[in-house]
């Protein structure tokens, strides 16, 4: 998707059976006045991680505002996209470095994670798995990646090549990939070898996703990846939701709310 300035952080309330309720703006502006794109995570446990290029924000289940990091302070230059891991670890990935890095914010450190010679895109995903693993979704060079619990390379992808791969999330112990290219979202072995099993086909190309049970909350995007839309699947049922977003970004589920950061 296109980066333009952050404009807004919708948050949406979700009910089961209309797919979205009631949506207002995060009351945040004055706050997050960095650069957008607005990178999103959760711990599914009520934290909400939010980060511009220059700046890292994390909100309590309250919406409150517990701390903020200059992106400087951190070592870094450019948050892209961000992942929750194990033991309170923060997932971090530079777009200008491109490299992840994983990151104890209580100590305010951040250290470089895995080979430098991976030769990694500025657009990457990430998701950690319950080994302590890092799985890294490289969309330009089609490919996922998957690092070991002390950095090590154990797969390069390049047995199965993945056309324009987005985000990785794992649900109830499920490695899932949104597919972009092939209007689908997918399951991987835990490994992230093998072909996957389509699980969801979407209307468009599948940029982020949220999940619950049987339904889906999925951010989708034209050829170009530009002015996203929301769209809510449940079984056989889908509809597009209208939300007060021009271009939604990234989405996360902090358990209690989904959140939509938008691009305008």
């Amino acid at each position: 998707m296109k980066k333009n300035l952050l404009s807004a952080l919708l948050l949406l309330w979700v009910v089961a059976v209309a797919g979205i309720g009631l949506q207002r703006l995060l009351a945040l502006g004055a706050t997050l006045n960095g650069n957008g794109p607005l990178a999103l995570a959760s711990d599914g446990q009520g934290t909400l991680w939010l980060g511009t290029r220059d700046e890292l924000f994390r909100l309590d289940a309250y919406e409150r505002l517990e701390a903020r990091w200059p992106v400087a302070r951190l070592g870094l230059r450019e948050i892209n996209s961000l992942a929750t891991g194990r033991n309170g670890v923060l997932w971090i990935y530079d777009s200008a470095l491109r490299r992840p890095f994983r990151c104890t914010l209580e100590r305010m450190q951040c250290t470089a994670f895995g080979p430098a010679t991976l030769d990694l895109d500025n657009n990457v995903r990430m998701t950690g798995n319950a080994a302590g693993e890092l799985l890294l979704a490289d969309n330009n060079r089609h490919r996922v990646l998957r690092l070991g619990a002390d950095g090590e390379l154990l797969d390069t992808g390049a047995a199965h090549r993945r056309s324009y791969p987005n985000q990785l999330s794992i649900h109830d112990n499920q490695l899932l990939l949104a597919d972009t290219d092939n209007n689908r979202i997918i399951t991987l072995p835990a490994d992230a070898n093998g072909t996957g099993d389509v699980v969801l086909t979407t209307r468009q190309r599948p940029y982020r996703f949220v999940r619950r049970g049987k339904e889906w909350w999925v951010i989708e995007a034209g050829v170009a990846l530009t002015k996203g839309e929301l769209r809510h699947y449940h079984g056989t049922e889908s509809r597009r939701l209208d939300i007060d977003a021009d271009d939604p970004y990234d989405i996360a589920d902090t358990g209690q709310r989904i959140y939509i950061s938008s691009l305008a």
